[in-house]
């Protein structure tokens, strides 16, 4: 779909809007007037020649805010009781994709704490007792 290029700064702003709210990039770009999703990324890549920093850090942005609204919607659907038309399974589905996909854009804030256990058993011959024995004296 071709979008007129001399709105640019107006469609990278409404693109920015719409997933600071929420809205998927995806579902973003089918709508009228926008450019492709090749396009976006090429001024989101810093290798690419149309790269924008100041659009890719506001991406950045928007992409946290999306994910704080996608938290706050997890929370809402679990809380706020079913639509008629869904069942438990498919409001449990659209929560573990919501969770799913905030953990992976934020690992650090939303995803699973990982612990790391490490056990080591040492074995002391007689040798190294004799050492520590000896060292022992030495102080």
């Amino acid at each position: 779909m071709a979008y007129d290029k001399s709105k640019k700064a107006e469609i990278k702003a409404e693109i920015l809007d719409r997933i600071s709210r929420g809205e998927s990039l995806l579902k973003i770009l089918r709508s009228k007037g926008m450019p492709n999703r090749d396009t976006v990324y090429q001024w989101l890549l810093n290798t690419s020649k149309y790269f924008d920093k100041e659009f890719s850090d506001s991406y950045a942005y928007a992409r946290a805010l999306q994910a704080d609204i996608y938290f706050d919607q997890v929370i809402e659907i679990a809380d706020g009781g079913l639509p008629d038309y869904e069942s438990q399974g498919e409001a449990k589905i659209r929560m573990d994709a919501r969770k799913w996909t905030i953990a992976k854009m934020f690992p650090n804030k939303y995803g699973e704490k990982k612990q790391l256990e490490i056990k080591q058993d040492t074995k002391i011959t007689g040798i190294d007792i004799e050492v520590i024995k000896s060292n022992e004296k030495k102080d």
